[in-house]
């Protein structure tokens, strides 16, 4: 049996995203169970509070040291042992003992103090790596079960975890998260057109009766739209699916910058940014770099990321015969 222990660090402010957390473990454990993964989430409301809390944050420190994965959530404040608990895992992560993944989110909230607002600010320079962000529980849960699923990807290669279906996301049958409440499928206009013209359809097929002449016509045409919007809708999941493998090794600004687009909903807009021509250039310079060395490495795989990108990008504007 694998198990994979995923430790929640945070201040009480964010408790019902840490349930939300919590849930999906346990729907991830059940799950994953029949290939022998065992999932548990780590949280410090579980653990022995018998002493004082700065007593017991170094018995939370070294369960920390202990997982796997670790989640770090913030909303308007910076907490003392909140902190604390980052800088034992970027130890950890650093050190590359047990820990393999630390994920940083950050909670769209007014109101934020100055100290969070500077740490924020400044991580991506002084850390090295994104954070992402979240403005409901279903962005949250959604973003770390595409991070988890990147992480097992080598488990669940020919396992399908997640079904998308009726606009959400299901796991183990049961329903997760909204998909009307991603925004890059919220706000996507092309979903949106689907949306409404199934809508009107069902609305227009109301006022006729099945022996109508016109009954058949109208209600094939709204077979072929919900057919097209659950195809647009696995769609935009697997190309979030796919900016989570790339967004946190990428480090290219306009790939960055063009991902931030499609995961507001401007899925052309994304596409707009990355123009075939530029990267072309950058692909050729990457290539001569090589021939001098291996500085055009790193610098090609971003070329390429930018070319996959837009490859689903234009998947998901596709038109439809």
């Amino acid at each position: 049996m694998k198990t994979i222990k995923i430790f929640v660090a945070s201040s009480k402010e964010l408790n019902d995203e840490r349930k939300e957390l919590a849930a999906l473990a346990n729907s991830l454990n059940t799950a994953l169970m029949k290939l022998g993964i065992n999932v548990i989430m780590v949280e410090w409301e579980n653990l022995d509070s018998s002493k004082g809390k700065e007593a017991k944050q170094e018995e939370y420190n070294k369960e920390l040291c202990t997982c796997d994965m670790c989640i770090v959530l913030y909303a308007n404040k910076f907490g003392e042992f909140t902190k604390v608990e980052f800088d034992t895992a970027c130890k950890e992560l650093k050190a590359q003992r047990t820990l393999k993944k630390l994920y940083v989110y950050f909670k769209d909230v007014p109101d934020v103090t100055p100290d969070l607002q500077k740490f924020k600010d400044g991580y991506r320079e002084k850390y090295g790596h994104y954070y992402s962000t979240f403005g409901n529980s279903d962005m949250l849960i959604a973003d770390f079960l595409r991070q988890f699923i990147i992480y097992e990807s080598e488990y669940l290669r020919n396992y399908k975890l997640v079904e998308i279906k009726e606009s959400a996301v299901f796991l183990n049958g049961q329903k997760l998260v909204d998909l009307d409440h991603l925004p890059f499928v919220g706000n996507n206009e092309r979903y949106n057109d689907l949306r409404d013209r199934i809508s009107e359809l069902q609305q227009d097929l109301a006022d006729y009766s099945p022996d109508h002449k016109r009954y058949k016509e109208k209600k094939e045409k709204l077979e072929k739209l919900k057919k097209e919007l659950s195809e647009h809708e696995e769609g935009l999941w697997e190309t979030a699916l796919f900016i989570a493998k790339i967004s946190k090794t990428t480090s290219v600004d306009l790939l960055h910058r063009s991902i931030e687009l499609f995961n507001n909903g401007d899925n052309r807009g994304a596409m707009a940014l990355l123009k075939d021509e530029d990267i072309d250039k950058g692909i050729n310079h990457s290539l001569h770099l090589i021939e001098i060395g291996n500085e055009g490495k790193a610098g090609l795989q971003a070329e390429l990321d930018k070319y996959r990108f837009k490859i689903r990008a234009l998947e998901n504007e596709k038109e439809q015969d």
